[in-house]
C-alpha cells in the first residue's frame, strides 16, 4: 500500500514538471518583452505619423530627455496610448469570451490541446515582433 502511494506521488510530480517549465518560460518571456513591446508601439507610431521624415523618431531612443524629444512624445503619445488600450482590450475581452466555449470543450477533450495552442499563439506573437 505504501508503494502505491509513493508511485502516485511520483506520477503527480511528473505531471507538474511537464507543465510548469513551459508556463514559467512563457511568463518570463512575457515579462521581459512587455515594456519593450510598448516602446516598440510608440516608436512605430512615431514613424507612421512622421511620414517622410522618419529620422526624427530616432531621438526618442538616443536623447529622450531633450526638449525636441519631449515635444515629439507629446504628439505621438495619444495615438500610441490608443493602440496600447486597444491591444489591452483585445487581450482581455477575447479570452473572457472564449472561456465560455472552451471550458466545456476542454472538459470533453482535455486541457493539453488548449495549452499547446496558447503556447504557439504566444510564440507566433514573439516571432512577428522580430
Amino acid at each position: 500500500m505504501d508503494n502505491e502511494c509513493v508511485q502516485s506521488v511520483r506520477k503527480g510530480w511528473k505531471r507538474f514538471t511537464l507543465m510548469e517549465p513551459p508556463i514559467f518560460l512563457l511568463l518570463l518571456a512575457y515579462g521581459m518583452t512587455a515594456t519593450v513591446f510598448t516602446d516598440l508601439i510608440v516608436y512605430q507610431t512615431c514613424r507612421q505619423m512622421m511620414g517622410t521624415n522618419k529620422n526624427n523618431c530616432d531621438i526618442l531612443h538616443t536623447n529622450s530627455s531633450s526638449d525636441e524629444a519631449k515635444e515629439l512624445d507629446k504628439i505621438v503619445q495619444p495615438h500610441a496610448s490608443y493602440l496600447i488600450m486597444c491591444k489591452s482590450l483585445i487581450e482581455g475581452i477575447v479570452p473572457a469570451f472564449l472561456v465560455l466555449f472552451l471550458g466545456p470543450w476542454s472538459d470533453t477533450y482535455g486541457r493539453k490541446p488548449l495549452l499547446i495552442i496558447g503556447y504557439f499563439g504566444k510564440l507566433i506573437i514573439y516571432i512577428e515582433i522580430k
